[in-house]
């Protein structure tokens, strides 16, 4: 995982907020980046620039919108006749992207020193946030926001250059200068980017990692997303060959880079210049936007990670006159956050010691999907946030620690945000096997009368957390004898 400087807020350049009209943005709906007043005809001079909000299953347009046009302060403008311009990345409900400060219509903005990084807020109705100005030229493709207030940009010039908000300072983040566009933080947490000098592939910044070497010839690779587990990469490839248009990698594991050979190309066009990727009840639903000239295209695929090649999208929603559709990213919703109260049965010591763990399985499975430990305050009550690998849906949710069984909620619903588990556990697995028997009983009475000062102390051996293990804890364990996990 990469790590960047950090800085106080007092430091960030901050923007007036401007309010967006229309109705509150949402999670799990599509912010695009849409260039362009819908009447004045896009040139290269700096044009309009506009999120607006579409519903990621019908791509229907919703009232939500937040003009980001540069108005001699706040916002930005990019170039109207850009194909290489306009990606942004939300992470969690903050949209960045990288523009010019400077007014629509200026003429040659590309030569000009001055490039800004921009923070939208889409929370409520949307507000402008931050902003950085830097102090370079060429061409700033794509901009996203991780680790705090840190950025990362690509350009056409410069490669990736990661920065922080509050100071015009950057440092490289790839060794290559032409660089394409970012993905928001990956699978690991870290960032990736794409390039096409030296050979078409995807990296990580800083160490370089190659991610995808796209071997399959005359793919031209633009923007990308990946799987919340790392397995899956959906390409987006603006050749206005024959390998143009939306692309799926897959790879066995995440320790080996993604093969061009195994690319399957669901969908043939040319120009597909920016794609996002949202994971909902076990699918894989892809959204791209596509350019050539005047026409301007976003793209849906509701069921992408079982697409066939030369597939059709689901739907397909056109810009209007003198508008183009540039970057795309779903909004994604809120992790799932697990809380509740456990009760310890038999168990005089502190409710903070014992270490447990919460997993999850698919309703009626055997394969755990996420686990992770969980420590009790001292009136018993948890709550952890799951990643976002884990998403909304039923589940058999479990709860586990020795010297306690294994207890099971069974066809759990848990959605984006809060849910609620509470669990009663009982005592008497010593070593943990599943099963109170024969062997429990055995190792609490070679353990007896030890403290935790004893060479020999077993923690589990007292059952009944008393800080010694005595006739309390053999009697406990008697009293579940033959008791198993669920």
């Amino acid at each position: 995982m990469n790590a960047f400087r950090i800085v106080s807020v007092s430091s960030i350049i901050a923007l007036a907020s401007v309010a967006a009209a229309g109705s509150a943005w949402s999670t799990g709906t599509l912010a695009v980046v849409k260039m362009g007043d819908g009447f004045t005809g896009l040139t290269s001079a700096t044009a309009d620039v506009s999120l607006v909000e579409f519903d990621r299953l019908t791509g229907a347009p919703t009232t939500a919108q937040l003009d980001l046009t540069f108005d001699g302060t706040t916002g930005l403008t990019l170039t109207g006749n850009t194909t290489g311009e306009g990606g942004m990345n939300v992470t969690g409900h903050v949209a960045t992207i990288g523009g010019y400060p400077f007014s629509p219509g200026t003429a040659g903005a590309s030569a000009l020193l001055g490039r800004r990084v921009l923070q939208a807020n889409l929370t409520g109705s949307g507000t402008l946030g931050a902003a950085q100005d830097l102090p370079i030229s060429g061409v700033i493709r794509d901009a996203v926001l991780f680790s705090g207030l840190n950025f990362a940009i690509s350009t056409s010039n410069a490669g990736v250059q990661v920065g922080v908000f509050g100071s015009d300072v950057t440092s490289s983040g790839s060794a290559e200068t032409n660089t394409r566009y970012l993905t928001r933080p990956a699978w690991n947490g870290s960032v990736g980017y794409s390039v096409t000098s030296g050979g078409n592939r995807v990296k990580e910044i800083n160490t370089g990692e190659l991610w995808l070497d796209a071997v399959a010839a005359g793919i031209i690779v633009a923007d990308f997303a990946i799987s919340n587990d790392g397995l899956t990469l959906y390409l987006a490839s603006d050749a206005v060959t024959s390998t143009g248009g939306v692309w799926r990698f897959t790879r066995a594991d995440t320790s080996v880079p993604f093969a061009g050979l195994t690319g399957v190309r669901m969908y043939s066009t040319a120009s597909t210049r920016h794609i996002t990727l949202y994971e909902a009840g076990g699918q894989h639903q892809v959204f791209a936007t596509h350019r050539s000239g005047s026409t301007s295209t976003i793209y849906g695929f509701l069921d992408a990670g079982n697409m066939p090649g030369a597939s059709a999208p689901t739907w397909t929603v056109s810009a209007p006159a003198n508008t183009v559709y540039l970057g795309i990213s779903a909004i994604p919703a809120p992790p799932v956050t697990i809380s509740g109260t456990v009760q310890l049965q038999d168990y005089v010591g502190s409710m903070g010691r014992p270490l447990l763990e919460l997993s999850l399985r698919a309703v009626g499975g055997t394969t755990t999907v996420a686990s992770v430990p969980v420590t009790l305050s001292n009136t018993g009550t948890y709550s952890r946030t799951l990643s976002e690998v884990v998403t909304p849906g039923s589940y058999d949710v479990y709860l586990d620690g020795s010297p306690w069984l294994r207890r099971k909620l069974g066809s759990v619903t848990l959605s984006s945000g809060s849910n609620t588990a509470n669990f009663t556990l009982f005592n008497g697995d010593v070593d943990d096997s599943g099963e109170v028997d024969a062997a429990d009983i055995d190792s609490v009475i070679s353990h007896f009368g030890e403290t935790p000062d004893s060479p020999s102390w077993l923690e589990s051996a007292d059952v009944d957390g008393s800080e010694e293990v005595d006739a309390a804890d053999i009697d406990i364990v008697i009293a579940s004898f033959g008791s198993v996990d669920e």
